[in-house]
């Protein structure tokens, strides 16, 4: 059966969303990402300028396949920077060629609209199809370099601790402080991380765009002796963006039920059951002055006192494998999700990845 590839436009947002509740991605837990009302306001979230690509057999949609583009900070200056994401394809077309021609028709796109950019992207670890195929450098396909391995903790709510002044921290929320205050230390702080986003007071309009559904009253500040040493974020993407389980693996299964019993003595949320979502809220906005694990871990069990409010269960906190603050968030009761990040692109921006200097890492879990 043929494939024909084109971008999609709002009236095919329908079908997307049809077709994404109907491909889970592969794991130990296998999860259906939904963009509930709307696919194309949920995709904002991944950068200013998001296109999205189908593959058509028919009249019913086949594959799909998202690109935009953000401001990061980059060696330390705001660098425009890809994203890949929401790559599904029918596992009745897994053996054909549409996956390659999708990518031949987005470097056309890419190369005539933002030449001389990277893209990045994320895989599950446990995906190695996936990985196996993109990495493969097979004809058509760009170059995939591994940049780094990052983690997504899912850290229950019953685990937050009575929030105290440790060391002079003095808590205070977005409203207090106020948005011009924020994005100063969100600027000064992301300067010294690989692609920490170049937020502006635009990104926190909480009605739609990249910090989509954050308001200032979702920030959480700590300071000292009237100086902001650190700052975080609930993000509830719940609204407009879901993971459903689909099901858990044969080897996972029998771990998940012993979880579940173990969660009945020590209240350890339950994992859904399949058909059900993860509800949880994302830990955003991460920066801490100096990487302070006292500063970190006080706003983390800030975070985790506020976390009802949301009606979630889990928070959700991304790190890269090189982040000096992900100890403290080891210690904590948690399951994790592994995945890889890689560089992409046509060899056309070789010279600004191999200039990459040896900054921490950061990427906005939200945001992937």
């Amino acid at each position: 059966m043929s494939v024909k590839g084109r971008i999609a436009g709002l009236q095919d947002d329908e079908k997307i969303r049809e077709f994404l509740r109907k491909i889970p991605l592969q794991g130990k837990i296998r999860i259906r990402t939904t963009c509930e009302p709307s696919f194309f306001d949920a995709v904002k979230v991944h950068g200013d300028e998001a296109s999205v690509f189908i593959g058509e057999s028919g009249d019913r949609i086949v594959a799909t396949g998202m690109s935009a583009v953000r401001e990061l900070f980059v060696n330390g200056t705001p660098m425009h920077v890809g994203y890949l994401g929401s790559l599904r394809l029918d596992h009745e077309f897994r053996n054909s060629t549409t996956l390659f021609r999708g990518y031949r028709m987005f470097r056309e796109i890419h190369g005539a609209e933002h030449p001389g950019i990277f893209y990045l992207t994320s895989i599950l670890e446990e995906n190695e199809m996936a990985r196996e195929i993109l990495t493969s450098g097979r004809a058509g396909l760009p170059t995939y370099r591994e940049l780094f391995k990052y983690s997504t903790f899912l850290i229950p709510g019953s685990e937050r601790r009575r929030v105290s002044a440790e060391n002079g921290l003095v808590l205070f929320n977005g409203d207090t402080v106020g948005k011009d205050a924020i994005l100063e230390f969100l600027c000064e702080i992301g300067k010294r991380r690989q692609f920490f986003p170049v937020y502006s007071k635009g990104s926190m309009n909480g009605e739609c765009g990249i910090l989509r559904n954050v308001s200032l009253r979702d920030f959480f500040i700590a300071s000292k002796n009237n100086r902001i040493e650190g700052i975080v974020a609930l993000w509830n993407q719940m609204p407009f963006r879901q993971h459903i389980v689909d099901g858990y693996s044969c080897l996972f299964r029998p771990m998940a039920c012993m979880s579940n019993i173990f969660g009945i003595l020590t209240g350890f949320p339950h994992l859904p059951k399949a058909g059900k979502p993860f509800r949880y809220a994302c830990l955003a906005c991460v920066a801490v002055r100096d990487n302070s694990v006292p500063v970190f871990d006080f706003l983390l069990n800030s975070a985790l006192a506020g976390l009802s409010a949301c009606k979630a269960d889990f928070m959700a906190v991304g790190m890269a494998g090189n982040d000096p603050l992900i100890p403290c968030v080891g210690k904590i009761r948690h399951l994790k999700l592994k995945s890889r990040i890689y560089t992409v692109d046509w060899g056309d921006a070789n010279d600004k990845i191999m200039s990459l200097d040896s900054r921490p890492s950061y990427l906005e879990l939200g945001s992937l």
